[in-house]
């Protein structure tokens, strides 16, 4: 094996730029509570009587509306996106390629021949039974009773 460098190339890319929208800053007013009116009860200051509801008149009252400045944003221009194309990004990595194929070799071993001896029996082991006659023998021996005593004192 062999260890190689390879690089390789991107395709070209289109990237999109995105340009913000931009706004101006202004208000608004803005009504909460429209302009009421009506009969109300009122108590007088400088009454007199020491009964409170003499002392109680209906009048006609009318109240403001109500309005509240709000901060928006006026919209000048929108946002917007611009293509721009990147050339092939280049990569690189090693990669370990095979530097000798694989093969097939074919070589002829010579025979080796030997001779060997060794002992074969013919005949698988077997059990014979024979009977063997018994011999007998006789046999005599002869003992002396007595010793006899010779005379030149010779035994």
């Amino acid at each position: 094996y062999e260890t190689i460098d390879v690089t390789l190339q991107n395709e070209a890319l289109e990237e999109l730029s995105v340009i913000p929208a931009k706004f101006s800053p202004t208000s608004k007013s803005i009504e909460v509570k429209p302009v009421t009116s009506g009969w109300e009860y009122k108590t007088l200051e400088d009454c007199i009587s020491a009964n409170k509801e003499d002392c109680v008149a209906a009048c006609y009252v009318e109240h403001p509306a109500v309005n509240r400045t709000i901060a928006q944003q006026k919209l000048i221009e929108p946002a917007k996106t611009i293509k721009s194309e990147k050339t092939g990004i280049f990569n690189t990595y090693k990669k370990q390629v095979i530097k000798t194929p694989a093969r097939y070799i074919e070589e002829e071993i010579p025979a080796v021949y030997k001779t060997v001896k060794k002992q074969v029996i013919d005949i698988p082991s077997r059990v014979v039974s024979t009977t063997v006659p018994v011999k007998q023998k006789t046999s005599q021996k002869l003992y002396l009773s007595k010793k006899v005593v010779l005379q030149n004192g010779k035994k």
